[in-house]
């Protein structure tokens, strides 16, 4: 094996070293490494200065960017777990299992399945405008129509079919008052509750 001493400027000699220091390897070997290596790729030695310059600053850049990415998706996790904690809040507030709320929903569709229309899907759609108009307090007929279409369409020919097979009834459900031509309210949850006691 020959022998060769060579010279290296500061940044070469400190690349060598900290690779060397890595690996757990002697400098040499290193060395001897980056010249066979150069050798198969056929990359001129006198361009490995600026190689490894340019090595280094993609790896600077890709821990940048990798640095940018964990912190944009700690801000998501951060972000997604203050709108599930806001979430569980008003679920334990409004809608869990047991609570007036729920209990409420349990009566109106008692009461739909006494009361025509009585088909499945058409208590289906009733249910469903109730709840849309009990959500908005006042709606349009055209609204709650194509509403309600929109989640129980596949029963029926078109919306104004669908509408025609429960407008009749609706206004007899608790809480549901025709304000207007063509237009609904809903009482509030007291009324309902009220005209569901009589």
């Amino acid at each position: 094996m020959q022998r060769f001493s060579i010279s290296f400027d500061d940044e070469l000699a400190a690349w060598v070293e900290s690779r060397a220091e890595e690996r757990g390897v002697s400098k040499a070997k290193v060395i001897r490494d980056a010249v066979a290596t150069a050798r198969e790729s056929d990359t001129d030695l006198v361009q490995t200065g600026d190689v490894i310059a340019r090595l280094d600053d993609l790896e600077d850049r890709v821990d940048a960017l990798e640095q940018t990415r964990q912190e944009a998706i700690g801000d998501e996790l951060a972000e997604a777990f203050a709108e599930k904690r806001d979430l569980d809040i008003s679920i334990e507030e409004d809608d869990t299992p047991g609570t007036a709320t729920d209990d409420f929903l349990d009566q109106m569709r008692s009461y739909l399945a006494d009361h025509p229309p009585r088909t499945e899907s058409g208590e289906a759609a009733m249910l469903t405008a109730f709840q849309r108009l009990r959500e908005l307090e006042t709606a349009r007929t055209a609204e709650l129509r194509e509403y309600v279409y929109e989640q129980h369409g596949e029963e029926y020919a078109d919306a104004n079919s669908l509408w025609q097979s429960i407008q009749r009834y609706f206004d007899g459900v608790p809480g549901v008052e025709k304000s207007g031509h063509g237009e609904w309210t809903y009482a509030g949850d007291e009324t309902a509750r009220e005209q569901l006691r009589e």
